[in-house]
């Protein structure tokens, strides 16, 4: 490859060897990403760094996804997906975010360069059922020659493509790539303590056994402390098959729409807002549409007649997202049900269990002991709360007390 590009993060703990490597990152979080002309070029190049879907099939729905994802955001018009930190970047000579999905910069092929990078979504953000896996995501870079530049600096004209390169990524909130990684750690060397006994179970040789465990440690990529991006070799029209996404900047602030490249169209025409993709047999009109002497009829999308309006009335607030989803599995039940906390303390998890469970307590009086798999009991507190892993399983046992009928919950995991 021409131009070398590392992510300053370390690779995932648990990864197939035989898998383009992946990172787990945090939302909000800034990471630096260098890339360097191995040629050494005095030559200038554009360089436009984008989040995408990793997966075929997700791509090829991109917009669609996109367009739920602004439809989260306080203010779509302005919301960035992926921000450059200009004053934190080494050698960028301009730069330019006006894309809600991606940064191009420009740079000189003697310097180098390295840019500070935020993600502001999770990879969980693109779906409304919530406690799903998040899809998989990259990051995309494409570099072209800068053939001349206007008076802000940035290339006024760009040649084709030179290189592209991407790598894996999976956004998580707070500290969740860390505690990820520590999690899959744990889970590899229970893995390999498994494989050993299985081994000395089946009465092999101390070579053989050491020969099939080696074996079993190269399945698994090891951890490396950078990231460092892989050669896209396809090229043509089928070298990204994810439609190009287009923030329509005429529209009014606060609303936003996502279009594929050449299909612009202008905002009276009929191009379907956001609302109509993600849900076009929704029933809309416009409050303005009706008399303001009080509650009347009028026609919606298909001519449907809507009776009984009233213009006043302003929608109630959402409730507060929840910051972590757990698995639960009580006692004589043969499922799992998902336990959305909205704060990470002791308190909410003990009223959220008590809400699935249809029981009545108050949190003061619940003690929550967590048994690990090693045998350890462990009391809960909020520092125990906010280190659960997203989407952690568990197993919870409710006991009263025979004299005072306090209540303990037993975590299991």
């Amino acid at each position: 490859m021409q131009f070398r590009c590392v992510l300053e993060a370390p690779t995932a703990a648990a990864q197939k060897a035989d898998e383009s490597s992946l990172t787990y990152l945090n939302k909000g979080q800034l990471y630096g990403i260098s890339i360097m002309d191995t040629s050494s070029s005095d030559a200038f190049y554009s360089t436009t760094l984008r989040i995408a879907f990793h997966e075929d099939s997700h791509r090829k729905s991109a917009s669609t996804y996109w367009n739920f994802w602004l439809n989260q955001q306080e203010n779509p018009r302005a919301a960035r997906a992926i921000e450059l930190d200009k004053a934190g970047s080494i050698g960028v000579l301009s730069a330019e975010n006006r894309r809600f999905d991606r940064v191009t910069f420009q740079w000189q092929g003697q310097r180098g360069a390295k840019v500070m990078i935020r993600f502001n979504c999770l990879s969980t953000d693109f779906s409304r059922i919530k406690g799903v896996k998040g899809i998989p995501l990259r990051i995309h870079i494409d570099t072209h020659e800068a053939l001349s530049s206007d008076s802000s600096g940035l290339s006024a004209s760009i040649g084709q493509v030179i290189e592209r390169c991407y790598a894996r990524i999976k956004l998580f909130r707070d500290k969740g790539a860390e505690r990820k990684n520590k999690d899959d750690l744990r889970h590899l060397d229970k893995m390999w303590e498994k494989q050993k006994a299985k081994l000395a179970l089946n009465g092999s040789s101390t070579a053989a056994q050491q020969q099939q465990l080696n074996e079993f440690r190269n399945t698994f990529a090891p951890v490396q402390e950078a990231t460092l991006f892989c050669e896209y070799t396809l090229t043509g029209d089928e070298c990204d098959n994810e439609e190009p996404v287009i923030i329509d900047d005429s529209w009014p602030a606060g609303a936003a729409s996502i279009q594929t490249a050449g299909s612009f169209e202008s905002p009276g025409s009929s191009l379907a807002t956001p609302a109509d993709i993600l849900a076009p047999n929704k029933r809309q009109f416009s409050p303005s549409s009706l008399s303001s002497t009080g509650l009347t009829g009028t026609l919606g999308p298909n001519n449907v007649e809507l009776v009984g309006v009233d213009p006043t009335y302003v929608p109630m607030p959402r409730k507060r997202k929840a910051v972590l989803v757990i698995y639960v599995h009580f006692q004589g039940e043969n499922i799992y049900r998902a336990v959305y906390l909205e704060q990470l303390t002791v308190e909410d998890l003990v009223a959220k269990l008590a809400q699935r469970l249809e029981m009545q307590t108050n949190a003061a009086d619940v003690e929550v002991v967590r048994r690990t798999k090693k045998g350890l009991t462990v009391k809960v507190d909020d520092s125990v709360v906010a280190q659960l892993e997203e989407e952690q399983d568990m197993e919870v046992e409710c006991s009263f007390a025979a004299d005072s009928g306090a209540l303990t919950i037993y975590l299991n995991y």
